[in-house]
């Protein structure tokens, strides 16, 4: 009956069990509880990586066949393109650390690192420093789209968005530079230190960083709310500047959703990774969303654009909207200029709605569409 009533209260699931060093006598008690914990949260990062790696890769895939070809010698292209690129590479360097040497059983609960090779030091510390890239091309990204709203604001609103935007990146990019470097330093030398001071403010101004642009972006959709009463165009339509920042504005708060939790209970779930991430996918796709809505036809090759024969029978599968005839009427800019003066001494940002139109060529195109449907008799 006594051995009946040990075995009641034994919970297998709490064992701790000895691992021996490499001397042969050094003991190291190994906790189950918290090494089904360790294990589990590793799980939950890889499958975080690999979701990012998969996305990543689609949207470059997207990215790539979407954009005009014309567009591609753009700088935001270039910048977009290159920071998917970087961050796959970021991504896979951090999906693969749980096969080095670094991971295995005995080196992760001893922190005995004599058996760690070479090479698997040059994988972390290329792994660390990986991040570099990202936040720069993330910066200047993030720079170009708001440079592009910016610009056609009053001044009394411009130059202070753009000083208080240019030191915010600056100390983003700068601060990350000075954390990874040290990093890598405290994975190659055992004499080096982590200052926490650093790791903490490089968290800081990257999440300040996020915080401001899509402050920056949503300001902007709350402009135009208030100016329409709805987050709808107005009856004037809008143009592909209007459109790329309400679209930016929306998914911004998506990067910044994951960037909150990096300061919660839930970091050892990598969020501040998924939240570089977010901000590669959601600017690409802002502007494929903006270009589509701005400018279909761009889209579309010029075979689908001829108009079809009278005497060809042979009709489409699905009719598409692109189909239809458009005819444009085009104002001359000292129109659409008289308006935009008469309106700016009542609101300071109406420079913005008249110019945004004109950004490219100092025209406004009125589009009036005709649907003409064919009947075969």
């Amino acid at each position: 009956m006594a051995a009946s009533s040990s075995t009641d209260v034994f919970d297998v699931l709490n064992q701790t069990f000895i691992l021996i060093g490499q001397d042969g006598v050094t003991e190291y008690p190994v906790y189950l509880p918290v090494l089904d914990h360790m294990y589990t949260d590793r799980f939950a990062a890889q499958a975080n990586y690999g979701s990012q790696i998969g996305a990543s890769i689609m949207m470059l895939v997207v990215y790539l066949l979407m954009t005009p070809r014309a567009k591609f010698r753009r700088v935001p292209t270039i910048i977009n393109i290159l920071a998917l690129l970087f961050n796959i590479l970021r991504c896979v360097l951090l999906a693969v650390f749980p096969q080095s040497q670094w991971f295995e059983f005995y080196t992760l609960w001893t922190g005995d690192i004599s058996l760690v090779p070479a090479s698997d030091y040059r994988l972390s510390v290329t792994g660390t420093v990986s991040t570099i890239p990202v936040t720069i091309l993330i910066e200047a990204a993030l720079i170009v789209q708001a440079w592009a709203m910016i610009q056609l604001w009053p001044a009394k609103f411009k130059w202070p968005a753009i000083v208080v935007s240019a030191l915010i990146s600056t100390a983003a990019v700068a601060f990350k530079i000075f954390d990874s470097i040290l990093q890598a330093l405290f994975i190659v030398e055992e004499s080096a230190r982590q200052i926490l001071w650093v790791r903490k403010t490089d968290i800081a101004f990257s999440a300040a960083s996020i915080f401001w642009f899509c402050f920056l972006f949503n300001i902007r959709l709350a402009v135009h709310m208030w100016k329409n009463r709805s987050i709808l165009p107005s009856v004037k339509g809008m143009s592909a500047m209007e459109v790329l920042v309400m679209t930016n504005g929306i998914l911004m708060c998506v990067p910044a959703f994951f960037c909150g939790l990096e300061f919660g209970p839930w970091t050892r779930y990598e969020f501040g990774s998924l939240t570089y991430t977010s901000v590669v996918l959601v600017l690409p796709l802002g502007t494929l969303v903006a270009q589509r809505i701005a400018n279909p036809s761009a889209f579309t090759s010029p075979d689908d654009s001829r108009q079809r024969s009278p005497n060809n029978n042979q009709e489409p599968f699905l009719k598409s909207w692109h189909s239809t005839t458009v005819s444009s009427r085009i104002e001359g800019k000292s129109n659409s200029s008289q308006r935009q003066n008469s309106v700016q001494d009542d609101d300071p940002f109406a420079k913005y709605e008249g110019a945004s139109a004109d950004v490219e060529r100092g025209v406004r195109v009125a589009r009036k569409i005709e649907h003409h449907e064919e009947m075969r008799l």
